[in-house]
């Protein structure tokens, strides 16, 4: 009953101060902007190209590149020090100058730049200087313009994913790949921001006293786990109005997009693109993505607030506090760096060995469910989760027990030592 009491209490303070109102506002018009701009980007297409200008001395560039939504090619005889100038005066954004290079090893081309041009920019030209090249080198074994074109067909893939039912659906892996990080992403976040505030809590009454006021009447393992399970609710809140709201705003802002981008010139090519990104996402399980989100998300957060708590209780100073949080974040900032190895192949050992240990495995494993992991290692992976934060809770009780009422001394690791074994 005194337990509940605290949660009540921590709740309540939290729900009632403004920016806790603000955030579940603001919130949801940040999360549908996250993901709609980048849909509503690919309808709009790009306002301004790249000019590039062309220097050929060889001649067999000449007249063959072909321009892009990104890029436009201009040719001109100037030598580099023309080129130069026209960086110059900003009549191009890049000047490629090809001297009269051997075909097998070219390897002396130069492309100038002032401002610095975008990775898409620079993977079109080499990309069509290749295809050009490939072109030259046949043609010059006296293969024609029809054999080559022949020898070069255009390849385009769909991707399909079956169910067990054996009925398919688009699969688009960038789609996946960018719903995974964003959730793994938001994991993050909410593990950081909400277990942080158990410690700046528990700190806060630390340096008041008032947990000395409130250990005369509850014990200290109460004391934290009703800070520990009040900032839960409020996370609960908070995630129940995000998921409300977003919804509705997502709804809303994504039909303007549709009618918008069909009115524009090109729209239906947009909207094409646009509805394949829809389909990928109408394919993955929501219902069941949103409980793996709360289970593994909950489950991190009760294991970090853990850690936190005891941090916070054995903690004078913000030195102590920066020595032993930073251990207990690096797990955390694994699992966000480790998030290129896993969705580039989130079947692969690493996948399965980060997701498995608990301190990465709620960053980890939601990643890796838009993939459609094995439920055996979804299952295990939250029994090694609910195992490491119950284990976790109780030696953090142990710490808390002492640190919270202990003032003015050096604690170190071996003190924390003592205290788990007393």
């Amino acid at each position: 009953m005194k337990t509940l009491l605290i949660v009540r209490r921590e709740y309540l303070a939290r729900v009632r101060k403004k920016s806790f109102v603000v955030m579940s506002l603001l919130g949801p018009v940040l999360f549908a902007l996250l993901w709609l701009v980048p849909i509503w980007l690919s309808t709009e297409g790009n306002e301004r190209k790249a000019i590039i200008a062309i220097s050929d001395d060889s001649g067999i560039f000449s007249g063959k590149f072909h321009n892009s939504d990104e890029t436009q090619f201009i040719y001109t005889g100037a030598d580099k020090a023309a080129g130069k100038e026209l960086l110059h005066s900003n009549a191009a954004q890049g000047f490629l100058f090809i001297p009269d290079i051997d075909p097998a090893k070219p390897e002396v081309i130069q492309l100038l730049t002032e401002t610095g041009l975008g990775l898409g920019v620079k993977e079109n030209i080499r990309e069509q200087m290749q295809e050009i090249l490939h072109a030259h080198q046949l043609a010059s074994l006296g293969f024609g313009a029809d054999v080559i074109k022949k020898l070069n067909p255009p390849v385009k893939i769909s991707t399909f994913r079956l169910n067990k039912a054996g009925n398919q659906r688009r699969d688009n892996s960038a789609v996946t790949a960018g719903v995974s990080y964003i959730l793994a992403f938001l994991i993050y976040m909410l593990i950081l921001a909400y277990a942080s505030q158990v410690l700046r809590g528990v700190k806060e009454e630390k340096e008041s006293r008032v947990a000395e006021v409130l250990v005369a009447t509850v014990k200290p393992f109460q004391m934290m786990m009703g800070k520990v399970l009040g900032v839960a609710a409020t996370v609960l809140t908070q995630l129940a109005l995000w998921f409300v709201l977003s919804s509705v705003i997502t709804f809303f802002i994504s039909g303007y997009i549709g009618s918008e981008s069909q009115a524009n010139s090109g729209g239906m090519m947009a909207m094409a693109g646009a509805n394949g990104v829809w389909q990928t996402l109408a394919g993955i399980d929501i219902p069941g993505l949103t409980l793996v989100f709360l289970l593994f998300g909950m489950g991190g957060y009760l294991l970090y607030a853990a850690l936190f708590a005891a941090v916070g209780s054995a903690s004078d100073t913000d030195t102590d506090t920066q020595q032993f949080t930073l251990p207990i974040t690096i797990p955390l900032i694994l699992g966000l760096v480790s998030l290129a190895g896993v969705l580039r192949e989130p079947h692969g050992n690493l996948s399965l060995t980060l997701s498995l240990f608990p301190l990465t495995s709620p960053i980890i494993m939601i990643a890796r469910m838009p993939f459609g992991p094995p439920m055996w290692q979804v299952v295990l992976s939250f029994v090694i989760l609910c195992a490491t934060f119950t284990g976790t809770i109780w030696i953090a009780g142990k710490i808390y027990r002492i640190g919270i009422l202990t003032r003015g001394s050096k604690v170190g690791y071996a003190t924390l030592w003592k205290w788990i074994r007393n």
